[in-house]
């Protein structure tokens, strides 16, 4: 976020210092959107308006004189027709204030959402309603709203709309609680607007909370108050466009008619400022519309017409990187949550699904492997370490590179085919079983495979996410699927102890194989929003030059070199205490493994509250204070593990009820680290880089392990159990360290460190 010194300076460039601002702005805009601008088709409905806004031409005291107009619901579905033939998936409906409009667009909007099988972004501007009405419009399909709050100036704000400021913010608030997405929008050199008050409304726009803001220059209209008032600078509307790309580099903006009015040539100035949305009037008469010339702009256009058939993008969700987590935030602290919304929500819920299955059937499928091994071949315990070693060596061999392969691929369609490969191999085991051919050799093989196909179904699950749903969402987003994954800790095991007692141990693999069938179909019926690059856009380097810029990107962005380091060392030391806690709760407290498992689903039900909780912490503090407060809490309650050693006696319930808080405390603050740092990277990185990153970052991780595993059995043996136990709890303090002033990192948008003159991938 630029001080408001900086934006003032902004707002006066000129010249040399002008064109450095706008090629900052495309730079971010680049970032954050790639090179595409989003279309929108409009249908102004009606031209009735009951306020009387001393600079607009629809304004109350000329209605009588204006040919007044209201299309009937079929006209506007007529009409959006023409949008949904030229390929236009957002469609917007735009009109003055009147209740008459909620009963008509209670029929238009439904038959809408039917003629785009529910793929459509119907969004309205329609100025202030009451509650209600904003939410019988959300019940009838409407998913975004458009309220500019035009200036943020309250004495100005009343005098130009003769209404107040105040209530157009308790609208802006009533929206957001309803699951709109919600834009605004600044009209420059209004009459007595000053340049601070300019700056007021950039810091307004960010801190709404805003996922779109227009920039206007006044306009006189005639027949108004202000028919006689100075056209206002297409300069500076241009200096505030790139100041907000600048201070919200994640937004949509507009690149309105009022510049082309103005100046000549004034919307593809927009675009080359920042700007990446155009609108094409589809109001009048039903013919072939002529989309924009965006050649100026040095942008390519985005319209469904170039998504796959069945599958209709959403640019605003695809292209929507990085939230707003400098100094301001939404003035009600409220983010829509993840309530329905067509073609986002629906397509959320069967990815969650289809993955909570999976996860548990890999817990379950994880266990009956290595019992089929002992009990049904008989497998000795160095058969069973080669069994294991099998299963965890893609991530130490093809860690890296699968990041780069990920990067090359649809997400969706790898995720598929990875579901699938484990479908079929989970079958091949109670199989050969049931025929008498399973040998350790053929299990050594499936463990190989399936590991590999788990390594390249993780990455790019985790580089999907920011794909499938909204930039603000992807917390909550992340915080489910983590819940799902602290369930299944919690209890696969158990369900799998269960079913062994009524199945043998390979036919328990059936119900791995059904998780993962459920997952494939769940995948298939997900709308897939990734977009490729034309094909000439897609010359690729070498392996290794892909590699090494994803290592470059993790190592030289400071957020993401931050978490790598805190993320690393967390882990070493969270290892070395969870390889040491079952020998002291067996041998140093004297319990039996039945305790060793209820203390161990302590920790994975403290995970699961921890995941419940994260979304309702990242909406009060910042999120460095959410991952810094996780890793204290979760490095304090690893505490009581030795503590336990020193105040309670052989078998104690004083020692119970200190391993039991421990590890409950412990796995909450964990999940509160791994929630919030997950989706920090995910808002963070280039959507071309993400395979790249989260590999480079899973390696780091995974690669930890068996170092901190044989440090934690070195250090058991030369300085004991307990000693080795507070090595640990102390290197797991040091780890918050990197995470402190982080969040005013996060408030800089992320350094784009793709070399100049390489294809982004």
């Amino acid at each position: 976020m630029l001080t408001r010194s900086e934006i003032r300076a902004a707002l006066r460039a000129t010249g040399t210092a002008q064109r450095e601002l706008f090629a900052e702005a495309r730079r971010l805009r680049a970032l954050h959107f790639g090179d595409t601008v989003i279309l929108r088709g409009v249908v102004e409905i009606t031209n009735v308006c009951r306020v009387n806004c001393r600079y607009c031409p629809m304004r109350r005291e000329n209605t009588l004189d204006n040919d007044r107009y209201f299309m009937s619901s079929d006209e506007i579905v007529e009409r959006v027709g023409a949008i949904h033939a030229a390929g236009i998936d957002i469609v917007l409906l735009q009109g003055g204030e009147t209740t008459k409009n909620i009963s008509i667009l209670e029929k238009a909007i439904p038959a809408i959402q039917d003629m785009y099988s529910n793929r459509v972004e119907v969004l309205l501007n329609l100025g202030n309603m009451r509650r209600d009405q904003y939410e019988r419009l959300r019940r009838a399909g409407a998913t975004s709203y458009i309220l500019k709050h035009e200036t943020s100036d309250p004495a100005l704000h009343q005098l130009m709309r003769e209404d107040s400021l105040q209530q157009r913010l308790r609208c802006f608030d009533d929206l957001l609680d309803l699951g709109y997405r919600v834009g605004t929008g600044i009209i420059s050199d209004l009459p007595g607007q000053t340049l601070e008050s300019i700056v007021d409304d950039i810091e307004l726009a960010h801190a709404m909370g805003a996922h779109m803001c227009s920039v206007s220059p006044f306009v006189p209209a005639p027949r108004t108050p202000l028919e006689s008032a100075p056209s206002g600078s297409v300069d500076l509307a241009l200096n505030i466009l790139a100041c907000l790309r600048i201070c919200c580099p994640d937004i949509l903006i507009p690149s309105v008619s009022a510049l082309e009015k103005n100046s000549s040539g004034g919307q593809a100035q927009g675009l080359m400022a920042g700007a990446n949305v155009m609108t094409v009037n589809f109001t009048g008469e039903l013919e072939s519309q002529p989309l924009p010339d965006l050649r100026a702009g040095q942008v390519r256009r985005q319209t469904a017409a170039r998504a796959r058939p069945g599958s209709v993008q959403w640019p605003r969700d695809s292209r929507i990187g990085l939230p707003r987590t400098g100094r301001f935030r939404a003035r009600s602290g409220k983010q829509p949550a993840m309530s329905p919304m067509p073609g986002v929500s629906t397509d959320f819920g069967r990815f969650w699904l289809g993955q909570t299955l999976s996860v548990f059937g890999a817990r379950i499928g994880g266990l009956a492997l290595s019992v089929t091994a002992v009990d049904v071949l008989g497998a000795s315990s160095g058969e069973v370490g080669i069994l294991t070693a099998a299963s965890t060596a893609a991530t130490l061999i093809l860690g890296l590179p699968a990041g780069a392969w990920v990067d090359r691929m649809r997400k969706r369609g790898l995720m598929v085919l990875c579901s699938s490969v484990r479908t079929v191999l989970m079958l091949v085991i109670p199989v050969l079983w049931w025929s008498g051919h399973l040998t350790i050799e053929v299990m050594y093989v499936v463990a190989v495979t399936v590991g590999i196909a788990a390594l390249f179904f993780d990455i790019a699950y985790l580089s999907y996410i920011p794909l499938l749903v909204p930039a603000d969402r992807i917390a909550t987003a992340n915080s489910r699927l983590e819940a799902s994954a602290q369930v299944s800790i919690l209890g696969g095991p158990g369900l799998a102890g269960m079913l062994m007692r009524v199945l043998s141990a390979p036919a328990v693999l059936l119900v791995d194989a059904a998780s993962y069938l459920v997952s494939v179909f769940a995948l298939l019926t997900i709308g897939d929003r990734e977009v490729r690059a034309p094909r000439r856009d897609r010359a690729r380097p070498r392996l290794g030059a892909d590699i090494a810029s994803g290592l470059r990107f993790v190592l030289k962005e400071p957020v993401m070199r931050r978490l790598a380091v805190s993320v690393g060392v967390s882990n070493f030391f969270a290892t070395i205490v969870t390889t040491l806690i079952p020998l002291l709760v067996l041998r140093v407290l004297g319990f039996d493994g039945l305790m060793l498992g209820v203390i161990m689903m302590a920790g994975a039900a403290g995970g699961v509250l921890g995941a419940l909780l994260v979304p309702a912490l990242q909406r009060r503090f910042r999120d460095g204070r959410v991952m810094a407060g996780g890793l204290l809490v979760a490095a304090g309650c690893s505490a009581f593990g030795p503590l336990a050693a020193l105040n309670g006696s052989h078998g104690s319930a004083v020692a119970v009820t200190l391993l039991l808080v421990g590890e409950f405390g412990t796995g909450l603050g964990a999940v509160s680290f791994r929630v919030p740092q997950l989706s920090v990277r995910q808002q963070r990185c280039p959507r071309e880089m993400q395979g790249r990153m989260n590999a480079t970052l899973r390696y780091v991780v995974r690669a930890s392990m068996p170092f901190a595993a044989l440090t934690a059995g070195w250090l058991g043996t030369a300085v004991g159990i307990v000693p080795a136990l507070w090595i640990g709890v102390v290197g797991a303090v040091v780890t918050v360290l990197p995470i402190v002033g982080i969040d005013r990192l996060l408030s800089v948008p992320a350094v784009h460190l793709i070399e100049p003159g390489k294809a982004p991938v």
